[in-house]
């Protein structure tokens, strides 16, 4: 059998469709297929193909080595849309703003970087700075309302100074506990787990008042799971317990600082939550959310601070 080739578009379809299902097979995540498609198709046509290459350079009916990176790019692109994309972020919590819950991103940092909340979300900052030994340099700068998701312009420009200082003092607080718990624990099991609770808990307390009730079970979720992760590290057992109470006197008793009871009553609440959402607030959920962020800032910073 002759090398294989692709000579026109119902040949590139049936390639493409055969790469897909190999991938799937695989279980390639989909944020990971792009790059993985072209793997796959230069070792099904015993040839390289190079990238990047934008998938606008894709030229019809052309499947020639040069030209083919582009069209299996738009292919997958047009096949699976956003869901190619990375979320590069440390983790998402809430943040209460003009009373309503906004899902705040904690940016993924290397090295050095300044903070500033910035009311003018169009203005850039320099992201990426390279230092050169002795040849002073600014850090980078990141402007924390941008960390807001979909947060608009208007609202922004209305921000009080007050507010501004809340948004920050949050955002260093949940920056610092979560880069602790992805510089030293994120392959073990509990943490890892928690983070996604974290993450479940802000996506569905923007979703509306029917996910309220998945919220604020994800946020005490992830409060038990630190708090069993931070018994562990200190050698003691726990029990199978939803009581956040218990584990936190648990913790202090093996050597963590007392945690505010009312951080760690604003984190629990009853599985039926997860069933019947009446009666839970949007104070409620972004006030269990943020317990569980400083829960765990507690837990980390005892553990590796």
């Amino acid at each position: 059998m002759g090398k294989r080739e692709i000579t026109s578009s119902t040949d590139f379809e049936q390639f493409m469709a055969e790469i897909d299902a190999q991938l799937q097979a695989d279980d390639v995540p989909i944020t990971a297929r792009e790059i993985r498609a072209l793997s796959l198709a230069a070792q099904m046509l015993d040839t390289e193909l190079w990238w990047p290459v934008p998938e606008t350079h894709a030229k019809p009916g052309s499947y020639s080595r040069a030209d083919l990176p582009a069209h299996v790019f738009a292919w997958m692109r047009h096949r699976y849309g956003d869901r190619l994309k990375v979320d590069f972020s440390l983790g998402s919590a809430l943040l209460m703003i003009r009373g309503d819950p906004w899902l705040m991103r904690f940016a993924l940092i290397y090295g050095r970087v300044r903070f500033i909340c910035d009311q003018d979300l169009s203005r850039e900052y320099q992201k990426l700075v390279a230092y050169r030994q002795g040849v002073p340099t600014e850090p980078a700068t990141l402007n924390i309302l941008r960390c807001v998701q979909d947060l608009p312009q208007a609202l922004a420009s209305q921000l009080s100074r007050d507010e501004l200082l809340a948004i920050m003092k949050f955002y260093l607080a949940g920056h610092e506990f979560l880069n602790l718990l992805s510089s030293f624990c994120r392959a073990d099991p509990l943490p890892a787990a928690a983070k996604l609770d974290l993450i479940d808990a802000a996506e569905h307390g923007v979703s509306g008042a029917a996910s309220y009730g998945h919220s604020k079970w994800a946020s005490l979720q992830a409060a038990e799971k630190l708090l069993k992760f931070y018994l562990a590290r200190r050698g003691m057992g726990f029990p199978k317990t939803h009581d956040l109470v218990y584990l936190a006197n648990a913790a202090e008793g093996a050597g963590l600082s007392p945690i505010d009871p009312a951080i760690v009553a604003a984190a629990q609440c009853d599985a039926t939550v997860r069933y019947d959402s009446k009666g839970i607030t949007t104070e409620g959920i972004v006030a269990a959310n943020q317990a569980a962020v400083e829960i765990g800032r507690a837990t980390m910073k005892a553990l590796f601070g």
